[in-house]
Formats: structure tokens, sequence, C-alpha cells
């Protein structure tokens, strides 16, 4: 009897792990179904988008939903190899992961996105740009000083910026090794002052420019860290781009309040790490050498030129549609130059970081993304200079000497229209 009920155990033991067995199978069955028809939409899309990001069409948004395609079709395939056990999907998954790359690399473009558009959590981190909020309780000296000049060398102490030994035992800055000085001439459209911090390493026998200091208005704070962020996602990609200047890029910012009548107002101090050389407006004020500014002046516009013409975009059927990323802030004071290496550099380039937002809205009409915009803003303060100016547009249109002779035409159209109505720089 015993044996009979054992038996009779084990069989029903054995038909409710089939049956169970069985409802397992149908539900992984039905998991891979439905992914199987994902995987399809997925690739129907995939091709539809990379044939758009591969076609002369303006860039939109599209590149990024491709993006978003591929990594879901990665998911997928990679939930399918582990419900299924097929490890033979691999040689699928690393294709499309090689696809992948070649996305964020650009299909028709040098290296210029590493990240995924403009995702927050990549743009937010502290990597090359350093962001320090001094509240009131933790830093109660600070908020005891009243000149901004003063303010400023207590962020370049408490936050060991320059050597111990430009302070002396006091705390004062010692004059022989450290100069903080005021740019009493410039006029920055957002910039309420800016300063110039200036160093000398014991076995330099000049002073350097370190960083070139910003205060922007109250008003322009949040825009400018938001366009830095935008920027130093743009870096990987635009550090791989021949010819355009090279871009100076570790900030410090401090965000401090300043007590009003009414309230408090809100002051940023941005630390902007200077580039090698000297700023372009300093060597055009000291080099003598009339041909060898007619030569730096061509230079300079070509590389002004090779950065718009990277990112030169539209239909050229219909010039009005050609739109490119710019740097409206490249004025003189924010591009350097080493006269021993001939390279350029800029420096503060939030606006190029807005550049980019609009751009990828496709926004033709819109100064950030207008052919012409960077050269502006170089060109504004030597248009009475006529060998000069010449030797800038000049340079600049040399960048374009790929395109037929047709499109140049329209270019130089484009371009010189827009010079002789732009205001912007004009005081």
């Amino acid at each position: 009897m015993i044996i009979l009920i054992i038996i009779i155990l084990m069989f029903g033991y054995l038909h409710a792990s089939e049956k169970i067995e069985t409802i397992g199978n149908e539900k992984t069955t039905e998991a891979l179904n439905q992914l199987n028809q994902k995987i399809k939409y997925l690739n129907n899309r995939l091709k539809l988008r990379k044939h758009a990001l591969q076609s002369n069409t303006p860039r939109e948004d599209q590149d990024w939903d491709a993006l978003d395609a591929l990594d879901e079709k990665i998911q997928a395939l990679e939930k399918e190899k582990i419900l299924n056990h097929n490890d033979s999907l691999d040689k699928q998954i690393n294709e499309l992961k090689a696809i992948k790359n070649d996305f964020l690399e650009g299909v028709d473009e040098e290296k210029f996105f590493e990240v995924t558009g403009f995702n927050q959590k990549d743009l937010y981190q502290k990597e090359n740009l350093d962001i320090y909020r001094l509240e009131q309780k933790k830093y109660e000296d600070f908020y005891k000083i009243h000149g901004l000049d003063e303010k400023i060398l207590y962020l370049i102490k408490r936050f060991q910026i320059v050597p111990d030994y430009c302070f002396d035992e006091n705390g004062s800055p010692n004059k022989n090794y450290l100069k903080l000085e005021k740019v009493e001439s410039f006029n920055g459209f957002g910039t309420e002052a800016l300063f110039f911090l200036k160093v000398k390493y014991k076995k330099s026998e000049d002073f350097k420019l370190l960083y070139v200091i910003k205060v922007p208005k109250s008003g322009e704070i949040k825009g400018e860290i938001k366009g830095l962020m935008f920027s130093r996602a743009l870096l990987p990609g635009l550090w791989k781009i021949k010819g355009i200047p090279q871009i100076k890029f570790h900030e410090k910012i401090f965000l401090t309040r300043n007590k009003v009548k009414i309230g408090y107002k809100n002051v940023a101090f941005i630390f902007l790490h200077a580039a090698k050389g000297m700023p372009w407006n300093t060597y055009y004020a000291t080099e003598k050498s009339t041909e060898k500014l007619k030569e730096g002046f061509f230079a300079l516009g070509r590389a002004y030129g090779l950065f718009e013409r990277h990112f030169l975009r539209g239909n050229w059927e219909k010039p009005e549609t050609l739109y490119t990323m710019t740097f409206l802030d490249a004025h003189p004071g924010n591009v350097f130059y080493d006269p021993k290496t001939k390279k350029f550099s800029w420096i503060d380039i939030s606006s190029l970081g807005k550049s980019a937002a609009v751009y990828y809205k496709k926004a033709q009409k819109d100064d950030f993304t207008r052919l012409g915009s960077t050269l502006s803003a170089i060109s504004h303060p030597y248009r009475k200079q006529k060998d000069y100016y010449q030797a800038l547009l000049d340079g600049y249109f040399d960048a374009f000497n790929d395109l037929n002779e047709e499109q140049q035409k329209i270019v130089k159209k484009l371009v010189l229209d827009y010079l002789k109505n732009d205001k912007n720089w004009e005081n």
C-alpha cells in the first residue's frame, strides 16, 4: 500500500513539474515573440534613421532617435540571449555596438559627440568644470569683503589656485609673484567685470597669464553655467577636428550672494583657464611686423572658417536654409595666439554650447547658427584696418575651397551680407 502511495505521489510530482515547465516555456516563447517583433520594428526604424543621418539633409533630432533605437535593440538582443541561452547572438550584439560607436563618432563627421545628445546626467559631471557654492555660514570671512578684487584674492588663496609663495605670511598677495589686473577697457554683453590673474613662477623670469576671471551679470549666471556644461560635452569631438582653434577648458566657478538694498543678488566668479600664448588683442598691440600680422590674420580667419565649414548643413538650392555651429563670443580677448607654434586657442566657450543647442534644433535663422557669426565676433575691431581685415576674410573663405565654385559664391555672399548688416559688436 505504501509503495502504491509513493508511486502515485511521484507521478503527480512529475506531471506537475511537466505542467510548470510547459507554462514556463509558453511564457518564454511569448516574451521572445514580443522581443522579435520589437527588434524587427527597431531594425526597420534604424535603417531609416541611418539613411537620414548619412544623407545631406540637415541634421535633426532624428540622429539621437537613432541612437535611442540602437540602445533599445542592443538591450532587446541581450535579453533574448539570456532568455534563450543563445550565445550565438554575441556577434550581432557586438556589430550593433560598433554601429553605435559610429553614431557617437558621427557617420559623416569626424569625432563630434561622445554623449548621446544633451544628456543632463553626463553634462553635470564635474570633470573639468569645478563648481563651488559658497554658503555664508561656512565662508563668513568672504562675505565680510566688499570689493570684487578683494573677493577674488580671497578665493585664490582659500582654494589654493596659485602656489603658496604668491602670498606672504600675513596672507597678503606677494606682488613679486602675483598680479590681479582689472581689464578696464572690456565691454562685454553679459559681463559685469573682467580680471587677469598673472603668476610669476620661481623658475620663470616673466609673469604668465594663468586665468581670465569673469564676473557675469546676475541675470546671465545660469545661462553661462549651462552653456559651459554643454560646451564640455562637445569637447571630445571638437578636439579631433583639424585646423580649428584648440580649446582650453578647465574652469572653476564660485557661486556667491551679495546683500543689496532689498534682499540678495547672485554673484558668480568664473575662472577661465588661459591658453598658451597671449590674447589676440595683446598680440595685435605688441607685434610690430606688418607682414607677420597679415599672416596671422589670414591664419586666424582660416581657423574660424574651418570651424564653420565643418558643421555647415542645409540645402544648397535654398541658401537661406544653410546653417552651421558658431562661437558668437570669439572676440579678440577669447582667442589666444602662440607665435612660436602659430596655433590658436579659444577660451570662455559658453556661447559655443548655446549654439550647439540651437544647431540641433535646425534653427537656420538664429545668430547662434548663422554662417559668418564666428567671423563677425573677431572682425569688428579690425574693419577699419583694411589690409588686416581683408587678410582675415581671405583666410576665412580659403577654408571653403573644397566646395564647388557656385557653392563658394553662395557662402561668400551670405557671409559678406551678414557682416555688412551685423551691428552686434559695434560700440
